[in-house]
């Protein structure tokens, strides 16, 4: 991963959203490959509000039975390894990122409602899916902190993020660079 570059769109409004808030607490919903991961904790403003960063995400070869419909080249992608290497390498964050190897709605049950600044959901795309992640954690952001995720916009076949989160939060979206949506909860 180069970081001479700029981050990719939705990886800028992610950070951006976190300096608004100076968000302490950050969960990512759906990692995949870490590379979020890196360009948050690489920015030196995020990585010195950052207190605990959880990166939520199977990390499995879901990605066969659950995206490979949207994303062919992610067919039989063993992350877990990869995400593990890339925090070697970035060393200098790994104190404050947590690896949770669950299922999002599993890994919500596990933090009390308010625990969380900031939530970005990237994880299952369907109507289903991000209607279940909204469901459960929304109540893990505090009065204050956002609610936000990718995908935004994006209407591939079988997404059903724009609809599900215009619905669930009406004018209260504001959408961002990179296909993001964010929400401050209030």
């Amino acid at each position: 991963m180069r970081l001479d570059k700029p981050p990719p769109p939705r990886a800028a409004s992610f950070i951006k959203l976190i300096k608004e808030i100076d968000a302490s607490r950050v969960a990512e919903i759906g990692v995949f490959e870490g590379e979020m991961i890196v360009r948050v904790m690489s920015d030196n403003s995020c990585n010195g509000l950052i207190k605990e960063y959880h990166a939520i995400d199977p990390y499995s070869k879901y990605c066969k039975r659950h995206c490979g419909r949207f994303k062919p080249w992610a067919l039989d992608i063993d992350v877990w390894p990869k995400v593990n290497r890339l925090l070697e390498e970035y060393s200098f964050f790994d104190n404050k990122v947590r690896l949770i190897r669950k299922w999002s709605v599993e890994a919500s049950k596990d933090y009390q409602d308010g625990y969380f600044d900031i939530v970005f959901i990237d994880a299952n795309h369907t109507k289903p899916g991000i209607s279940s992640d909204i469901k459960h954690w929304y109540p893990k952001v505090r009065d204050g902190g956002i609610l936000c995720g990718h995908d935004y916009g994006n209407n591939a076949k079988g997404f059903g993020v724009t609809q599900v989160v215009n619905d669930v939060f009406g004018d209260r979206v504001k959408a961002m660079r990179g296909l993001v949506w964010a929400v401050l909860k209030s």
